[in-house]
């Protein structure tokens, strides 16, 4: 069985697990780690049964410059905007949404410090299964590049932990995983 058909078929049996779980938002604000103030944090906008980061998004734009992806039509490495909560947002490719125009500040485009990815699953060593895109595996593989510091932490229901996932060497592994139920420092 190819890697592409084992990782279609984990998506599925991801999506149904994923779909009966839920937690409290405020969860996910008391076991964030904490960064520093001039970390700039790029979360995203939920879609499907994906945790809703926006509590924590909210909590963190009070300290913390915070960026949302622009999902591109053309090419898999994703671009970010300014976020506030009171800016207006679009609607973009697969039901995202992300800020109207370019950063509010004036600034230009800001790279991302820390980068919040959502997962359909995950691994004790950071792991990730996610749509299948490749955005955000070609996002990180070049920020890591640009800022060796970058740091990435998946956002997932503990129940989406599994034991082993079928991965590629396009597969980028994340550094942290936060749950309701705490932080998970994988690979580091």
């Amino acid at each position: 069985m190819s890697i592409a058909t084992r990782k279609a078929q984990a998506r599925e049996r991801a999506k149904a697990i994923r779909a009966k779980l839920s937690a409290n938002p405020n969860d996910f604000i008391r076991n964030w780690p904490g960064m520093e103030p001039s970390a700039v944090i790029a979360g995203y906008w939920p879609i499907q049964n994906e945790v809703d980061v926006r509590p924590l998004l909210k909590r963190l734009s009070q300290t913390h410059p915070i960026v949302l992806p622009v999902t591109p039509r053309d090419r898999l490495r994703l671009s970010f905007r300014r976020w506030t909560p009171e800016c207006e947002m679009e609607r973009g490719p697969f039901g995202t949404r992300h800020p109207v125009g370019a950063p509010s500040d004036g600034s230009g485009p800001l790279l991302p410090d820390v980068v919040l990815v959502p997962l359909l699953a995950f691994t004790r060593d950071g792991d990730r299964l996610g749509y299948g895109g490749g955005y955000y595996d070609a996002t990180l593989a070049a920020l890591k590049v640009e800022q060796p510091s970058l740091r990435s932490v998946g956002i997932a229901y503990a129940g989406q932990m599994v034991k082993l996932l079928p991965k590629e060497k396009t597969d980028i592994p994340l550094d942290y995983i936060l749950t309701e139920n705490g932080l998970i420092t994988t690979h580091l």
